[in-house]
């Protein structure tokens, strides 16, 4: 026995198929859901009412020439079913309708993941509005008002463009809060202009637009309009405009706006034709005619090639090529569309899915970087779960059930095992090589500064040259520190007289002790002062290497106490220091072995050997060689506790010796930077994934 089909179904003739065979569309008015099939399947649903399979092909035999076959009837039984078009299930009890809406009222997490993916509220039922302002639409939306908005986008862009510079520096201004709520009130305003376009378009060709109201995607707030009626249209060019309504509109106000902003004085109103000219036209262009989401790119896309549900069917299409391109399998595709149709269809659901996929991890991230981390790190793992790891689990449980065909094709143990050779590979450990920054050749180093601030008299060294400790390097002179220290000795010299004669005078006796106080002041002053007069000499503080002497440095020149005159650095070819990733810090330890390559191409690679480790995590990085900043491989940010430059992440101090010189080596005049390449502990890949997916999971929830 057939399914009953429902009393109140309707069938009507829809718009063709691209290829120009007739198409038909069942409404089903309780659910207000379309369904577009085919001649054969109407033929078939003619002959429905004869109650079995006999009769049925015995009467599209008659009446068609033709019969179905069994698989056929299958399919039209599994269709009408599972759509809900018929009265009963195939064996005769309501109990299964009941099962799907119990199973329909449970939130699952999967139900959980695609509410938060996408939801709609409905608002407003606008039809009698619409029916009483469609007099306005004829006008706005009529051909001689698409050349006329187009006359004057053509003049506002050619004149705008004229004012580059002006029209930057506007969008400049409106990076701030001032132009984030013009660009709101722009962007609400615009949005419900849209729709009515939409709704407008509908109602001039006679489809009811039942519902308006709020769509919310990865939680963000969108309008919507419910033009689903337009299933009933035969011309393909009319349903093309419907979904063409909005952007009209759109790009009508863009190109108002644009022409108004070049023409209006500064001021409010040319502020709000800025936002309403750049907000249409971006929204337009990129947003809704992208046709890989369902704007009205795609439904446009889908109606201009006679593609309905276009990205299922896409998909449904793609799958198959996959498993036939993976197993050789010879089953007829999903549906017949001519070479060139297939190939764009399955172009569009790769393009689709790689650009939805980037998508939902942008936003994502944009929410894990400007909100709450756990919030961006649970939409995350939702989206990579309903992205990726769901439609694989799906494609994986095809071919389950197909494993009695799959096994009898010799590309499916091919597959099969380079799959499972894959799998392996993840989990087999590799030798690995730990990449540490690191730089050598110095074990000291000072910048040369003035004590005082002084006049050069001589300079006594020069570049690149070797000096002992104690060296003489510079040497200034103070005229005011010169004349401080004789004012300092008269009245060193003033206080001594005074005591020396406090036999003399009754007031100096009196003050005996006070002048003594002078008089060891004065000579504490004097001492000072000499000492400052002796530092006016530079000296090397240790045996090093001049570097970097400043080339304005000549005697005469004056310089204050802040001026860098040179560097001076200790050079040592056994030294390394560097630091070390945490991620990489487990798998090295003391005494591990390895190469320095220096930056400079023209140093040779040295073997070397780990001496320490440090187990606390740095908090700078020294002298900075390696910060990110100076041109080094470390990312730092600046502590605005400390000013100091603190590397991004944790990092570990380490320092090595060269154990072996090659034959050419020369000794370094400065610091060479480079890269110490260590021999790691070995690693699985996947044990390195969860290792970096856990360290990432326990730093953002403070774990």
């Amino acid at each position: 026995m057939l399914p009953t089909l429902r009393d109140d179904l309707q069938i009507e003739r829809g718009a063709p198929l691209l290829s120009g065979a007739p198409a038909w569309v069942i409404y089903d008015p309780v659910r207000h859901r379309y369904f577009q099939v085919g001649q054969r399947m109407i033929e078939i649903l003619r002959a429905w009412g004869m109650g079995n399979v006999a009769r049925l092909r015995a009467y599209t035999a008659r009446e068609f020439g033709w019969q179905p076959d069994g698989d056929e009837l299958a399919a039209v039984v599994q269709f009408l079913t599972g759509a809900e078009l018929t009265k009963l299930p195939p064996g005769g009890s309501s109990r299964s309708y009941s099962t799907t809406a119990e199973k329909a009222r449970k939130i699952g997490p999967l139900a959980l993941a695609k509410s938060y993916l996408f939801f709609r509220i409905p608002l407003v039922r606008p039809q009698r509005f619409l029916d009483a302002t469609v007099w306005l639409a004829r006008p706005i939306l009529s051909r001689g008002m698409v050349w006329c908005l187009l006359v004057i986008a053509v003049i506002g862009l050619s004149l705008a463009a004229r004012q580059l510079d002006a029209f930057l520096a506007y969008a400049e201004r409106f990076l701030s809060l001032d132009g984030a709520l013009y660009y709101a009130v722009a962007l609400i305003g615009i949005k419900l202009c849209h729709e009515m376009g939409h709704a407008w378009q509908a109602t001039l060709r006679g489809v009811r637009v039942p519902v308006m109201g709020l769509a919310f995607m990865v939680m963000f707030p969108l309008l919507y309009t419910d033009v689903s009626d337009a299933w009933r249209l035969r011309n393909r060019r009319d349903r093309l405009m419907i979904d063409a309504g909005g952007v009209m509109v759109e790009l009508g106000i863009a190109a108002i706006a644009t022409l108004l902003w070049v023409i209006l004085p500064d001021g409010p109103m040319r502020g709000v034709a800025f936002a309403a000219a750049t907000t249409s036209w971006v929204l337009s262009l990129a947003v809704n005619l992208n046709p890989f989401m369902r704007f009205d790119g795609y439904y446009f896309l889908a109606d201009a090639i006679g593609v309905q549900n276009l990205q299922p069917r896409a998909f449904a299409l793609t799958r198959w090529r996959v498993r036939k391109a993976l197993f050789g399998l010879n089953d007829p595709a999903p549906e017949s569309f001519t070479p060139r149709m297939r190939r764009f269809l399955i172009g569009y659901s790769i393009v689709t899915w790689a650009y939805r996929v980037l998508l939902y991890l942008g936003i994502a991230l944009l929410v894990y970087n400007l909100f709450f981390k756990a919030a961006g790190i649970f939409l995350l793992i939702v989206e990579l779960s309903f992205f990726l790891a769901l439609p694989i689990l799906r494609e994986m449980r095809i071919w389950f059930k197909m494993r009695q065909e799959l096994i009898t094709h010799p590309r499916f143990w091919l597959v099969l095992g380079i799959m499972g050779l894959g799998c392996a590979a993840l989990f087999v450990p590799y030798p690995t090589t730990v990449r540490i920054p690191a730089i050598m050749g110095v074990t000291h180093e000072t910048g040369l500064y003035p004590q005082h601030p002084g006049q050069i008299t001589q300079i006594q060294v020069q570049e690149g040259q070797t000096v002992t400790a104690g060296t003489p390097l510079i040497t200034l002179q103070a005229p005011a520190l010169t004349m401080e220290l004789k004012a300092a000795r008269r009245r060193a010299k003033l206080a001594q007289l005074r005591f020396d004669r406090r036999g003399a005078s009754m007031q100096d006796r009196a003050q005996g002790l006070i002048l003594e106080g002078e008089l060891q002041a004065a000579r504490k002053q004097i001492i000072g002062l000499e000492a400052a007069q002796d530092q006016l000499t530079l000296l090397a503080p240790f045996d090093a290497v001049v570097m970097d002497l400043d080339n304005a440095a000549r005697p005469g020149l004056w310089v204050s106490d802040h001026a860098r005159l040179a560097t001076l650095i200790a050079p040592d070819l056994s030294q390394l220091s560097g630091y070390v990733a945490e991620k990489d810090v487990a798998r090295i330890g003391v005494d591990a072995t390895g190469r320095f390559i220096p930056d400079d191409p023209d140093l040779p690679t040295q073997t070397a050997r780990l001496t320490t480790i440090s187990d606390f995590t740095a908090q700078s990085l020294g002298r900075g060689y390696l910060s990110a900043a100076n041109g080094g491989p470390i990312p730092v940010e600046n502590n605005p506790d400390t000013q100091a430059e603190t590397p991004f992440g944790a990092w570990f101090s380490v320092t090595a010796v060269i154990t072996r010189e090659p034959e050419f080596n020369p000794v370094p005049m400065r610091v060479q930077r480079g890269i110490l390449l260590v021999s790691g502990r070995s690693e699985s890949i996947f044990f390195k994934t969860y290792q970096q997916i856990a360290r990432v999971l326990l730093r953002e929830f403070d774990l």
